[in-house]
């Protein structure tokens, strides 16, 4: 019955044209060849349309099937044109009685859709199944599809398919359910469909409700003529004709017999129209005649009444008869596929059974060829490998090699500039009367150069190992009399830095042994000033020296962070640093180490490191204990003591005047704290940290004007000290200088991000330190005098509203954009920000402590020290010219007084 049709038809075919077309071009693009033309797939889905309308489904599936071929062809069938293309495929199938075929089809594309969220084509696919388990009377089934329907309407909002919901509930409930309820829904369609313009759907509902009502109800008639005027307009002959002869069974329960037989005549014409369009089974035709016959009777025309009523019962045998061949001819064709395929499985079976030996054979063949082939494959790539690393591994000792003498060669030229210097200062000590703050930085020059030369010895040392020329020096040596005089050397730097250090002989007091006493001592030195860079103040070092199973042991623990695992393997090759990004850059060459265990192998022993993450490392050194032959020992008194050259730091304390600016130096490097200090402790109250942890307990128990820090020490390095400074809002506006022998651009660029106020290399002069810290400090004043005068007025500087913090931003951005012009006056900015010269003046100094004078000033200065920093090469003129600096003169005096040194001078900096 027409009722039954999937809805929408034409709107779905017009959307599924375009969707063709555009699959065409696609395809051309590909260079795939096409059978059909753009317009000739145009007119093919508008003739389909019409097809299916009609029920001609063959026709409609031979139309169907080259789409298809086509977006098999293009790899498109499961794309949403595909998609589109296999539903209407399920529909024609449906509508042929090929039930079985369609739900075939319907169930992956149900699966598809649903997961490529196509929604249209899931509700048609549930809609579709509906119907064919309500034909075939399976009403859980078909009321399942129904309620996925039901819930993918709702949850989607899919309002344009609700009509078509409607129409099958409707149809559900009249066969299945209450008629009460398929009353509502077929109201429901009448009242959803005509708004979208779905005239067939409004038919549809029409056609129900002449069926629902009863027959003596007023509105039945009229719902018959509303649905035969839709289904003219959409020329569908068969819901016509079908509506038609309810038209007359009104008329015949009503008694108009006449008016019964003319709107039968109308429901004949109407369904012989529908035969010749291609419906050759249309279902209720036969009812017509037999309607027909029943009109006769009642009007006492027997024999017109037998003619007809035999027709109708002809047409319904010969129906009967088309719907039992087609099945006849159905199952016959699937019994031949089936045997067909039968046959070509006992023949493939037979094949099988016939060339089963020798496909075994030629199958071992193979995979005897294969086997082999694997093998030589990988004989031969292990062979390229271990070449590859043999190769790799005589360039990484030539490399190493080659760095090994470079250091040496470079370390024999440093010895004579050393001799020079250290000789020279030795002799002004000796004779000279000068004051004892220049003895003491004389001392500390003594004591670099110590420094340097022990590491000199040590890379020379290095090229003699690896030569093989190094030589043993072995003396009877009273072991617990020369380790103490040795250690005793390293308790003023313990004192220093606030570390509990601790000495334990285990052997004997009068053991003595053979011993080389200068490595010993260069092992002992490199470990005890390795404890103490990584030991944190209140920490501990503990050094224990013994023998145990005839072995000297050496034994140094500290208390420090540790060392994680995965760098454990290689702590002793040479150069190697730790990089973690959860520790401190590490600081050194990273030969100290690699030297220990150079110097452990040379005399026998062997070295060993076991460390635990937050609570220390331990070294352990072992060597073979030899006994001296003869008793002569030499005494405490006569041993060298080779002492580490910074124990010989004068010492710093000194009382200072309280009312000074307070400075925090934050520095590891005991030398460099105490030159530091003589810099500035006449003008400075300066107090002195060891890392960037010990930085932050300062500031939080005191306050402080200004910071000088260290870029890389141990626990805490100067990065991090910044980013915490710079991020507390009670020591943002703290000025923080950086003080770093890394002098790469990227250092000092990721420091400016970071907020940092100036950034000084080692080695520095000691008046551009003074400059640099008497700017700060001044701009410091300045803004320190607008914060009282605010304060007096029940302000604080940091209590800035959200409408300042705007207004400020907006002002920086300004300057930050024009500062290069070198006509930029006040009066321009006033103008800009609609504000008097003197409003300007008394609104930035309330924000920001300065002058607008001096903030432009600011401004520039600093992006030239920027520009500086990236090209020292840059000619000064016009250096000046890029910061809006239109007099040499004026820039260059303006920049020296800044900074402590004349942007020229960056050039000569660079060379020397």
């Amino acid at each position: 019955m027409a009722y039954k049709k999937l809805s929408a038809l034409r709107c779905f075919f017009r959307k599924s044209s375009l969707t063709i077309i555009a699959l065409v071009a696609v395809c051309q693009a590909k260079g795939q060849s096409i059978e059909f033309s753009k317009e000739r797939l145009q007119i093919e889905t508008e003739r389909t349309e019409g097809l299916l309308s009609s029920f001609k489904n063959d026709s409609a599936l031979q139309v169907i099937g080259p789409l298809r071929q086509l977006l098999t062809k293009s790899r498109l069938l499961d794309s949403p044109t595909g998609l589109h293309i296999r539903l209407l495929e399920a529909i024609a199938l449906q509508q042929k009685g090929s039930g079985d075929s369609a739900i075939a089809n319907l169930l992956p594309l149900l699966e598809q859709s649903r997961s490529m969220k196509q929604w249209e084509i899931y509700t048609r696919s549930c809609l579709t199944l509906a119907l064919i388990y309500e034909k075939v009377n399976s009403p859980d089934q078909s009321r399942h599809y129904l309620q996925l329907t039901q819930d993918a309407v709702r949850q989607y909002q899919l309002d344009e398919i609700y009509p078509y919901f409607a129409v099958r509930m409707a149809s559900w409930e009249r066969i299945f359910g209450s008629p009460e309820k398929s009353i509502q829904y077929a109201r429901e369609v009448l009242r959803t469909a005509p708004p979208q313009g779905l005239k067939l759907e409004e038919a549809i509902g029409h056609m129900l409700m002449s069926f629902l009502l009863p027959s003596e109800h007023p509105e039945k008639i009229g719902h018959c003529r509303k649905a035969i005027v839709l289904y003219n307009s959409l020329e569908d002959h068969t819901g016509s004709s079908a509506m038609y002869h309810q038209l007359s069974k009104g008329y015949y329960q009503s008694g108009l017999f006449d008016q019964a037989l003319a709107s039968n005549d109308s429901a004949i014409s109407a369904g012989l129209r529908s035969v010749s369009a291609g419906h050759d089974k249309h279902e209720i035709i036969n009812r017509f005649y037999s309607h027909r016959g029943e009109i006769f009777k009642a009007l006492g025309l027997y024999d017109s009444a037998f003619f007809n009523l035999e027709k109708g019962k002809a047409m319904a045998i010969d129906l009967m008869r088309k719907n039992i061949d087609d099945k006849i001819a159905e199952v016959s064709s699937r019994y031949e596929g089936e045997k067909k395929q039968e046959e070509i499985e006992r023949q493939r079976m037979q094949l099988t059974k016939r060339n089963q030996m020798l496909a075994a054979g030629v199958m071992t063949l193979v995979m005897l060829i294969l086997l082999l082939y694997i093998l030589y494959r990988n004989y031969r790539k292990l062979a390229l490998q271990k070449k590859l690393i043999e190769e790799q591994s005589e360039q990484l000792k030539t490399l190493d090699a080659a760095k090994t003498r470079m250091f040496a060669n470079i370390s024999h030229e440093l010895r004579t500039p050393l001799t020079l210097i250290a000789g020279p200062l030795n002799k002004v000590i000796k004779e000279s009367s000068a004051s004892e703050e220049h003895l003491k930085l004389l001392r500390m020059a003594i004591s670099g150069c110590t420094d340097l030369s022990s590491l000199v010895n040590q890379i020379l040392d290095l090229g003699k190992i690896d030569a093989g020329k190094m030589t043993i020096c072995k003396e009877a040596t009273h072991l617990s009399s020369f380790l103490r005089v040795h250690l005793a050397n390293f308790e003023p730097l313990f004192s220093q830095k606030k570390i509990e250090y601790q000495f334990k002989i285990e052997n004997p007091a009068d053991l003595s042994v053979l011993i080389d006493r200068v490595k010993y001592l260069r092992i002992l030195n490199n470990l005890i000033s390795n404890a103490l860079k990584f030991t944190p103040s209140g920490g501990k070092v503990l050094v224990s020296a013994g023998i145990t199973d005839d072995r000297v042991r050496l034994e140094i623990r500290d208390s420090g962070p540790g060392v994680h695992p995965d760098d454990l393997p290689y702590l002793f090759d040479r150069y190697f640093q730790i990089t973690r990004i959860d520790r401190a850059p590490a600081t050194g060459t990273g030969l100290g180490l690699a030297i220990c265990q150079e110097y452990t192998r040379v005399l026998g022993g062997e070295i060993a490191v076991s460390s635990t993450l937050g609570k220390g490392t331990t070294f352990i050194v072992n060597f073979p204990l030899e006994l001296p032959q003869s008793d002569e020992i030499r005494t405490a008194d006569s041993f060298p003591t080779e002492a580490p050259a910074s124990s010989n730091i004068p010492d710093m304390k000194r009382t200072r005047p309280e009312d000074k600016p307070a400075i925090l130096l934050v520095e590891d490097n005991l030398g460099l704290q105490v030159f530091i200090d003589q810099i500035l402790h006449d003008h400075y109250h300066v107090s002195i940290v060891q890392n960037g942890k010990e930085a932050l307990e300062e500031l939080n128990s005191r306050k402080f004007d200004l910071i000088v820090s260290d870029l890389m020490m141990p626990v805490m390095d100067g990065y991090e000290l910044l980013d915490r400074v710079k991020s507390d809002d009670r020591t943002r506006g703290i000025p923080f200088i950086m003080l770093s022998a890394r002098a790469e651009m990227q250092d000092k660029l990721r420091a400016l991000r970071t907020g940092v106020d100036d950034y000084l290399t080692k080695p520095f002069e000691e008046e551009e330190l003074k400059a640099r810290v008497e700017n700060l400090l001044a701009n410091l004043a300045v803004r320190k005098a607008a914060a009282f005068q605010i304060s007096t007025e029940n302000r604080q500087l940091s209590d800035i509203s959200s409408a300042d913090q705007i207004w400020l931003k907006k002002f920086e951005d300004f300057i930050h954009q024009h500062y290069k012009f070198d006509k930029l006056s006040i009066p321009d900015i006033a103008d800009e920000f609609a504000v008097s010269e003197s409003t300007l003046l008394r609104q930035l100094k309330r924000l920001t402590g300065l002058s607008p004078v001096q903030y432009i000033q600011e401004v520039r200065l600093g992006q030239a020290r920027i520009i500086l920093d990236e090209n020292p090469y840059i000619p000064v003129s016009r250096l000046a010219s890029e910061v809006g600096y239109k007099d040499l003169r004026t820039f260059s005096r303006s920049f020296k007084k800044r900074f402590g040194k004349a942007p020229s001078e960056y050039f000569v900096a660079e060379h020397t």
